[in-house]
């Protein structure tokens, strides 16, 4: 990742302009987010409602491969623990379906007991 800064040409010499480069997923949107939530309120309704899918898909996301790592590396995995993993692969989150907020929580819960 890198960055290039410039003086911002509005003329406040306290003032730079921030160029971020990196890959997809390197965290350059997190990386401002948190500079939002550190300076101001922090998110508003829509701006939690629009990050509730990635939320939920990064959470699916490290439980499939923390179960793929422990199975790889011979770990005592329940074989509930894996049913779950295996179900929530096929799980389709719907944000705005409870029912399947409810299925998704349930095999989080399963998965880190």
């Amino acid at each position: 990742m890198g960055c290039g800064g410039s003086k911002d040409s509005s003329g406040d010499d306290n003032r730079r302009r921030l160029l971020l480069l990196g890959s997809s997923g390197a965290g350059k949107s997190t990386l401002f987010k948190q500079v939002k939530i550190l300076t101001t309120n922090g998110f508003n309704y829509d701006n939690r409602k629009d990050a509730k899918p990635g939320i939920y898909q990064n959470m699916s996301e490290a439980c499939k491969k923390l179960i793929a790592i422990g199975l790889k590396h011979n770990y005592k995995i329940s074989d509930k623990t894996v049913a779950a993993g295996e179900k929530l692969k096929s799980l389709e989150i719907d944000i705005a379906n409870q029912e399947t907020i409810e299925e998704f929580k349930k095999l989080i819960k399963r998965i880190w007991r």
